[in-house]
């Protein structure tokens, strides 16, 4: 997972490395949007491949890539690290709940049979002595 994540990491420092060069360079304008002279996101674009070739884009690209794989990898670690356990605390739980369900579906079914085991016997001796033990027979 940490591989992947560092891959993705480098996927997307492709595109965010250029437009987070072309945000920093419109967020750093002395002019006001909106009065002559603001270059707006396509007019930074434009300037900057002028100026600099299409190299300009690239700028800080080394750095955010230095940034992103570490940190992308260690994030997608983690984060398949917290789901497998919340996965297995999520099938630890749900066998408790189970044998916790099992155990209540006995016990009630329990009761209730000699609940009834115990009616029925009664009913099957109404009317009938108690039979003693006779201890010369033994």
């Amino acid at each position: 997972m940490c591989l992947a994540g560092m891959f993705a990491g480098a996927v997307q420092t492709c595109i965010s490395s250029p437009v987070e060069m072309l945000k920093i360079r419109l967020q750093l304008q002395q002019t006001l949007p909106g009065a002559p002279g603001y270059l707006g996101l396509w007019g930074m674009l434009r300037q900057v491949i002028a100026q600099e070739g299409l190299q300009g884009l690239t700028r800080g690209f080394g750095v955010t890539l230095a940034r992103d794989c570490p940190s992308y990898g260690l994030y997608f670690a983690t984060y398949h690290w917290a789901v497998q356990g919340f996965k297995y605390i999520l099938q630890s739980a749900q066998t408790a709940a189970t044998t916790a369900e099992s155990a209540a579906h006995a016990l009630s079914t329990g009761t209730a049979a000699r609940a009834l085991a115990l009616a029925e016997s009664s009913s099957q001796r109404q009317g009938q002595q108690p039979l003693l033990y006779d201890e010369s027979e033994a």
